[in-house]
């Protein structure tokens, strides 16, 4: 009886003793399974950031960039992916310190594909063979300088991660894993970089070729056929009058004024003189004309850069001139920009138009060229413009 009393007791101790166990070692197996998420998000971090390397890689543009950091994407990526892999609870837990820094690191790889995604596509290969009007840029940046920005903010992050992590034993395989993940955003950014200052030079080329040609072409259509003729005719009229004036001075002084001309012969030259040279000069052109066709010069080449301004402004996918992102003080014309935004509202809103957030927009803007960050200022400016200027107050 007492053998079988005894049983059930033992068997609740050894249930009892399990249950502590359990407790004791929940908390190392969910930190073991939290270690093990990571690891595995970060490979797969390092294998999208490894592929977007590898469409940069593919161009020309990229290749110089790589070169020029020095760095094997594929080999970095693979070797960072085995680091990972090898690593110990505490260098994981490291690496995993570093990166809790960036909230949305998982969704660098996207940020970059997306930002390299129309500068890598099948142009990727053509490049700039000479600065012309007539030059090639390639594929250039789709968002012009915002590209370049998106990619050099996830390089810039990831660079801070790599300077946070301690420079020891322990950290050596997070300090290596960390250092290929800035390197691929850097090379990705660093080429970004440079097809912006190719298309921008190319850009520059082709709109000061487009304004000699079309400011000629401007002040010529200005004076009409009919106009040149009836001042061509006058021209001959004075060339004539001047040609027989001449004739009749070397008729006269052909001998000794004193045995030729008596006071009432030079009385009658002087007066010849004085005729035909007033009848001259009134067929010239009056100052005031002069003035006319001057202002008239003037105003259609304003016309003609303030067209390529608002064209400029108009299209979002455009690559922004830069010129007009330039202040005065740089021989730019963002303050002209900004003059031809604010026009184009304050017309819009007499006419009854809706400007939607153009107001806001360059108010924006403002903030951002008196900070100095002009291309920014030109981008809320453009926005600004569209606004007013598009459809139903353009976008919000």
């Amino acid at each position: 009886m007492s053998i079988r009393k005894e049983r059930p007791a033992r068997a609740g101790i050894v249930a009892c003793l399990a249950a502590v166990a359990a407790v004791l070692l929940l908390p190392g197996a969910a930190q073991a399974s939290s270690q093990d998420r990571f690891e595995k998000q970060f490979v797969s971090y390092l294998t999208e950031m490894g592929k977007v390397a590898a469409s940069v890689e593919a161009t020309p543009a990229g290749r110089a960039a790589f070169d020029q950091l020095g760095m094997d994407p594929a080999r970095g990526a693979a070797r960072a992916r085995l680091e990972v892999r090898s690593m110990s609870s505490a260098e994981l837990a490291v690496l995993r310190e570093a990166f809790s820094t960036i909230p949305a690191w998982r969704d660098q790889p996207d940020m970059l594909r997306q930002a390299v995604g129309g500068a890598v596509g099948k142009r990727g290969t053509r490049r700039l063979k000479a600065v012309g009007p007539d030059c090639d840029p390639g594929p250039g940046t789709p968002l012009g300088i915002t590209d370049f920005y998106i990619a050099a903010g996830v390089a810039l992050g990831l660079e801070a991660v790599h300077e946070a992590i301690p420079d020891d034993i322990l950290t050596s395989p997070a300090q290596i894993a960390a250092a290929t993940a800035w390197g691929l955003a850097a090379g990705a950014a660093l080429t970004l970089e440079g097809l912006n200052a190719v298309e921008a030079e190319c850009n520059d080329a082709k709109l000061e070729d487009f304004i000699r040609t079309n400011l000629d072409a401007k002040v010529s259509s200005r004076v009409s056929q009919t106009t040149f003729n009836a001042f061509e005719a006058k021209f001959d009229t004075f060339n004539a009058a001047f040609t027989t004036l001449s004739a009749l001075v070397n008729t006269r002084l052909d001998v000794a004024v004193s045995t030729r001309a008596s006071q009432v012969s030079l009385d009658s030259l002087t007066t010849f003189v004085n005729t035909r040279l007033d009848v001259a000069v009134s067929t010239r052109a009056s100052q005031a004309s002069v003035d006319a066709l001057a202002a008239t010069v003037d105003e259609q080449g304003a016309l003609a850069l303030r067209m390529q301004i608002e064209a400029d402004l108009t299209d979002p996918d455009s690559h922004h001139v830069a010129l007009f992102q330039l202040p005065a003080a740089q021989d730019g014309y963002l303050e002209l920009t900004r003059e031809i935004v604010v026009d184009t509202i304050v017309r819009m809103q007499a006419a009854g138009q809706s400007v939607g957030n153009a107001a806001k927009h360059l108010a924006s803007g403002d903030a951002a060229a008196d900070a100095g960050s002009y291309k920014r200022a030109y981008d809320w400016y453009a926005n600004a413009y569209r606004a007013a200027a598009g459809a139903g107050g353009g976008p919000n």
